[in-house]
């Protein structure tokens, strides 16, 4: 048979066609494999098995591509890989949205030398020097873990803390190194936290790299998880490939299938049927981790969307009820405000007839006091004057003149004293006011007060300037000034002194302080109340007395205690400035000096 040209030319289109169609067929592959202990590693230990996988096809490449954990989510959902290696329980914690086909688990390649890739699980790490043998005292520590989406290298110890109620920066602080996971014994072994979660076989293969020493570690919480690695929890099933949506699924079913034929070399790993994984799932649901768990806010959210009708009743019912409530609580604590307002008018009351009353028997015992003692006095008077005058004039025993003076002196004070009570009692404000030198007045209080208590003397000291004039009714400066004398006196003062205060609204102030201890605070919130003593033979009727006929002359009489740290009491008899009295500027003067 004739080979023409034409027949040479068709076959060699042919031949080429068929060997175009051979490359456009040829497809690559990226298989996203998790690198716990870094790219190196993850190289040697892969490469080998994906370069047979690529050898059982001719058109067929397989190419690695380490990822890290935080990427990893990231990569799946950007479609970056076409197939997965990793532990099923890890990608179960993550949200990445899309569907996984798992075609085949690993199995355990050498269980006398564990790898951390191989086995899925977590050791809770401590330093046997740091005194912690069990989890509870993990309480304020640091805990080092590889990941917060890292299965064994975080949730499943998560899962032991939760159990031992000790909770996330409430109880304990967490340092996340992410990969390579060598990094949380590492922080662990130069003390930099106190305890590490990491994943397990780690220590051990660690250990047989002379990279740590096992003997300086303690293992909390050690279970029987059937391997020769030490553990905190249980096993859970090894890596497992996975093919993701853009993967067809002939190519899918031919990987899975050649996978489990297991032809591959003793070098290589093995593989066997892909293990369920609701233990995993049950896991993250009770540490509220599961990535398809829905929170109790959204649900909460969820369920008033559904019921909103309804929902906008109850709460419009409690807003009612929250309403009324205020209402009917603003209008008992109106009511209540009331009463206790009306119950203070008729408190107040009750004293304002309480104190008239005493006013009233203060005014008839003072009255009656009055017309007694005023017919005595008289005669007195009458006898001290017809002595001196007899004296006088039979020129004998003139050396009791000056004391028949005294006495008529005295008497004379009693009568003006017995005059103020009469006109207090009668409500006359007709007092006879007059220039009263202050200081000789103090004096002369003194004076009387000293012959009436020689038997418990008092050190008294006076800073009055001697020209200090005001124009008052002298009897009844005196009268307050004794009381005042006589009442540290009977308190027991071993020091007096007496000054000169000055007071902003045209007031002067005479201060006598003692130190004998001061007033109570009753006696200074109720100072001037009829008939309350603590004087044993006392009626409590000379303060308020004082109080009425200071208040009668334009005064007033001021209680209080000392400020200057000595324990006494001081009371100020505080009076009106007259135009002729002596200036205000010269008094400040000699008060300064």
């Amino acid at each position: 048979m004739k080979f023409s040209c034409r027949h040479f030319y068709q076959m060699l289109l042919l031949f080429c066609m068929v060997a175009y169609s051979g490359v456009l067929s040829a497809k690559t592959w990226y298989v996203g494999i998790l690198a716990p202990r870094g790219v190196e590693v993850a190289q040697q230990e892969w490469q080998p098995w994906l370069n047979w996988l690529s050898a059982q096809w001719e058109n067929e490449t397989f190419i690695l591509v380490p990822m890290k954990l935080a990427d990893a989510e990231q990569m799946i959902a950007d479609n970056r890989v076409n197939f997965v290696l990793a532990p099923q329980a890890q990608f179960l914690s993550m949200k990445t949205g899309a569907e996984m086909r798992w075609l085949a688990t690993l199995n355990r390649v050498d269980d006398t030398q564990p790898k951390a890739a191989e086995l899925v699980g977590s050791a809770l790490w401590v330093r046997k020097d740091s005194g912690l043998r069990d989890i509870t005292q993990l309480h304020d520590k640091t805990i080092a873990a590889v990941q917060e989406n890292a299965f064994g290298g975080f949730l499943l110890a998560y899962k032991l803390l939760h159990d031992a109620q000790l909770r996330e920066n409430r109880d304990y602080a967490l340092v996340f190194t992410d990969y390579p996971i060598d990094q949380t014994l590492l922080l662990l072994d130069r003390k930099q936290v106190d305890a590490a979660i990491a994943p397990l076989c780690l220590m051990e293969e660690m250990h047989a790299q002379g990279i740590l020493d096992r003997s300086h570690f303690q293992l909390l919480h050690p279970v029987n998880n059937q391997s020769a690695c030490a553990g905190s929890t249980e096993l859970f099933p090894n890596w497992s490939l996975a093919a993701l949506p853009d993967v067809p699924d002939a190519l899918a079913t031919r990987v899975g299938s050649l996978l489990l034929q297991n032809r591959a070399g003793a070098s290589l790993p093995g593989w066997s049927p892909v293990v369920a994984s609701t233990r995993v799932e049950e896991i993250l649901h009770s540490i509220r981790r599961h990535p398809f768990q829905q929170s109790v806010w959204i649900g909460i959210q969820d369920w008033v969307a559904e019921y909103k009708t309804w929902v906008g009743l109850a709460l419009l019912l409690v807003l009612l009820s929250f309403l009324n409530y205020g209402w009917v609580s603003w209008l008992a604590w109106r009511r209540q405000k009331q009463i206790t307002q009306a119950y203070e008018r008729m408190r107040t009351y009750e004293r304002m007839m309480m104190h008239a009353d005493r006013l009233n028997i203060l005014g008839e015992m003072a009255s009656g006091v009055a017309h007694e003692v005023n017919q005595p006095v008289s005669v007195i008077r009458h006898y001290a004057e017809g002595t001196r005058y007899r004296l006088q004039k039979q020129q004998t025993n003139s050396e009791m003149i000056p004391v028949l003076d005294k006495i008529i002196e005295q008497v004379e004070r009693i009568t003006q004293i017995i005059e103020n009570l009469r006109k207090w009692v009668k409500s006359d404000r007709n007092y006879q006011s007059m220039p009263v030198n202050i200081a000789q007045a103090v004096g002369k209080s003194i004076q009387f007060v000293r012959l009436q208590n020689e038997r418990h003397p008092m050190d008294i000291h006076i800073d009055i300037p001697a020209d200090l004039v005001l124009v008052t009714v002298p009897s009844v400066i005196e009268q307050v000034l004794v009381n005042s004398l006589l009442n540290c006196w009977q308190q027991q003062a071993t020091q007096v002194d007496i000054s000169i205060r000055h007071f902003d609204d045209g007031f002067l102030g005479i201060a006598i302080m003692d130190n004998a201890g001061g007033f109570s605070q009753e006696q200074l919130d109720f100072p001037f109340v009829p008939f309350r003593t603590n004087k044993e033979q006392g009626l409590g009727l000379g303060l308020v007395i004082c109080e009425r006929l200071m208040r009668v002359i334009g005064g007033n009489l001021l209680l209080d205690n000392r400020g200057d740290g000595v324990a006494g009491a001081m009371v100020t008899l505080k009076l009106p400035i007259k135009e002729n009295a002596t200036n205000q500027k010269e008094l400040k003067r000699n008060d300064e000096r």
